[in-house]
């Protein structure tokens, strides 16, 4: 059985939350690899 409680976003650690926000910046700043040659995208 699952324990729904542990997907509750108010028990996310303050400190995952701001990680989590970081990586997602980091990912929106960057160019949509499906929109690049995939030799660019490999070379990253």
């Amino acid at each position: 059985m699952i324990d729904h409680a542990l997907f509750d976003p108010a028990t996310i650690d303050p400190e995952t939350k701001r990680l989590n926000a970081e990586i997602v910046a980091a990912h929106a700043a960057q160019a949509d690899p499906w929109s690049l040659p995939i030799a660019e995208v490999r070379a990253r």
